[in-house]
């Protein structure tokens, strides 16, 4: 395996990951476990870096990969043009309370 697709599976176990945090409150279903396999695999995530790779936007600390998210186009309702749109950006708890400790 390639440093990119260390990289690739490294992002898609992140998302995955800080996906299951933040929606699977209720645990992992087999819907919920069908979802996050299909939208997180790790040939969704080479795609959109082939695509174009502005779309991933991954957070470091300490170098290591600790929050992301997928920029997804959507349409301005006003001048009616396709505008990126982040919702969004997934972290792990953990790092949250860290820096809030401050």
């Amino acid at each position: 395996m390639g440093g990119q697709c260390y990289q690739i599976l490294y992002e898609s176990i992140l998302l995955k990951t800080v996906y299951i945090k933040n929606y699977g409150v209720d645990g992992v279903t087999f819907e919920f476990a069908k979802f996050i396999t299909k939208k997180f695999s790790p040939e969704f995530i080479e795609n959109i870096i082939k695509e174009n790779p502005n779309r991933l936007i991954i957070a470091y600390q300490s170098g290591n990969p600790t929050g992301a998210e997928i920029i997804y186009n959507s349409n301005c309702t006003i001048r009616k043009v396709a505008v990126p749109e982040l919702s969004k950006l997934y972290f792990f708890r953990t790092i949250l309370r860290t820096r809030n400790r401050v």
